[in-house]
């Protein structure tokens, strides 16, 4: 979904939103008054006792119906609410921190700490970026991220602007000062930032210290790539015996490659090649003596095959990772 000049973006406003999400949904209604359902409840945010309106959002809404239509009539799949969509259907959600992976590396928040004067990153973010790996975050071909407000949840401005190189495109520095310092900074968009293929945003860090810089819009996506919190799991064990041939007491140590805390697959092997080199942190399990556990696999891994050499993991056993 092309979206970075005039024409492209003239292509989005002739869309009928209207007709393409006519279809209904029984009891709610259209699919139209769903997605504008989802939005409403988008463009208002609750932070401490306030509820504050999205200026950009509120103002792109029309966009956001059109770029959906648009993403529904090149998938051929149909609109479902949120809470009762499957892994085909198409959903609208918030922007979320955990939609963003680079590197086998997943956002936890948006917090951003001890930030040095200069040109930094934002999306990927520093973590993501560590050592320069990350470039740029890949947009799946089952999803869209719209970008309408930046909202810095610190009461002092760090980031002063932002510039975002979308789908390989290069866009303008966006201001983020406001007229007057409040202690929370509400940033309007021009026009919205549409990613189908890549997103890298990054920042001018103008004073040093932390930074809580939130994106707010819209994620069009496949039920099958919203992040859940809880999973599905299909039990499996394991039986591993240790014999000690050795002179002393020794204390094995068994290390499990995975992700996060263990929810999502390790597929890239690039992560893989980091992790093997002890340059990524793995999970320790301490096996007090010969002892007989199981461990349950998401059924989601049932797929993934990644198969590591026999030299390989007699190295990591006999030098301690190395």
């Amino acid at each position: 979904m092309k979206i970075i000049e005039l024409d492209d973006l003239a292509r989005i406003l002739k869309i009928d939103a209207s007709a393409l999400l006519k279809r209904r949904i029984e009891p709610i209604g259209t699919e139209y008054d769903v997605v504008r359902d989802a939005l409403v409840g988008m463009k208002t945010i609750r932070i401490g006792n306030r509820d504050l309106t999205l200026p950009g959002l509120t103002r792109h809404t029309e966009l956001c119906f059109k770029v959906l239509a648009d993403f529904k009539s090149k998938q051929k799949r149909n609109v479902q609410p949120l809470q009762y969509a499957k892994s085909d259907d198409i959903v609208i959600e918030p922007l979320r921190p955990e939609q963003f992976t680079v590197n086998g590396v997943t956002l936890d928040n948006w917090v951003q700490a001890a930030l040095v004067v200069g040109e930094r990153a934002v999306l990927p973010s520093i973590l993501q970026d560590a050592g320069g790996a990350a470039t740029a975050i890949p947009v799946d071909d089952d999803e869209v991220f719209i970008i309408t407000d930046w909202v810095e949840m610190k009461p002092t401005t760090v980031i002063t602007a932002l510039q975002a190189d979308i789908d390989g495109t290069l866009f303008k520095p966006a201001e983020m000062r406001v007229p007057r310092m409040t202690d929370l900074q509400i940033h309007e968009l021009d026009f919205p930032w549409i990613a189908d293929v890549t997103l890298d945003v990054d920042g001018k860090v103008e004073f040093a210290g932390d930074s809580e810089l939130v994106p707010f819009g819209v994620h069009i996506c496949l039920g099958k790539l919203v992040k859940t919190i809880t999973l599905t799991y299909y039990k499996s064990s394991v039986h591993i015996g240790l014999k000690n041939d050795a002179d002393r007491t020794i204390r094995p140590s068994l290390r499990v490659l995975g992700k996060g805390y263990d929810v999502v697959p390790l597929t890239e092997s690039g992560f893989i090649s980091l992790m093997l080199s002890g340059r990524k942190p793995c999970r320790y399990v301490t096996v007090g003596g010969l002892r007989v556990f199981s461990y349950t696999v998401p059924d989601e891994w049932k797929d993934n095959s990644i198969r590591v050499d026999k030299a390989t993991i007699e190295r990591i056993m006999a030098a301690g990772g190395r």
